[in-house]
C-alpha cells in the first residue's frame, strides 16, 4: 500500500513538472514585465520542488521495487529514463539562472529575454513528454 502511495506521488509530481513547464511557456515572451517575471520565478520554484519530489520518490521506488537496483540499470528503457531526466535537469538550469539574473536587475518595466530561453523551456516540455511516454511504454507494450 505504501509503495502505491509513493508511486502516485511520483506520477503526480511528474505530471506537475510537465504542467509547470507548459505554464512557463505561456508566460514567456521576448519582453517580460515585472509581473510576468514574478510569475515565472514562482513557477520556477514550483518546478524545482516538483523535480525534487519526482527524484526522491523515484529513488524510493527504485530501491524498494521488486527488482534489484542493479538489474534495473541493465534495462535500456530505465537507463534512457535516467539519462533523459538528468538531461532535463541540466537543461532547466539555463532558464532558472536567466530568471534569477533578471530578478537581480529588475529595475525596468520591461526586460528583454533571449529567444534561446524560450526555446529551452519548450525543449524541456518536449523532453518531459518523451520521459513520460518512456515511463508508460512498459505498461502499453
Amino acid at each position: 500500500m505504501v509503495q502505491l502511495v509513493i508511486y502516485a506521488i511520483h506520477c503526480t509530481a511528474m505530471l506537475a513538472l510537465i504542467a509547470i513547464a507548459v505554464m512557463q511557456v505561456r508566460h514567456l515572451s521576448l519582453r517580460l514585465s515585472l509581473a510576468q517575471l514574478a510569475a515565472l520565478l514562482r513557477l520556477d520554484i514550483a518546478y524545482s520542488w516538483s523535480a525534487l519530489i519526482t527524484l526522491i520518490s523515484g529513488f524510493i521506488i527504485w530501491l524498494t521495487g521488486s527488482e534489484l537496483p542493479g538489474n534495473l540499470l541493465s534495462q535500456p528503457l530505465f537507463l534512457a529514463k535516467l539519462i533523459l531526466f538528468a538531461g532535463v535537469a541540466l537543461v532547466s538550469t539555463y532558464p532558472s539562472m536567466t530568471f534569477l539574473k533578471l530578478k537581480n536587475g529588475a529595475l525596468m518595466s520591461r526586460m528583454s529575454i533571449s529567444p534561446a530561453v524560450i526555446f529551452v523551456v519548450k525543449l524541456e516540455v518536449a523532453m518531459l513528454s518523451v520521459l513520460m511516454l518512456l515511463a508508460l511504454a512498459p505498461r502499453i507494450l
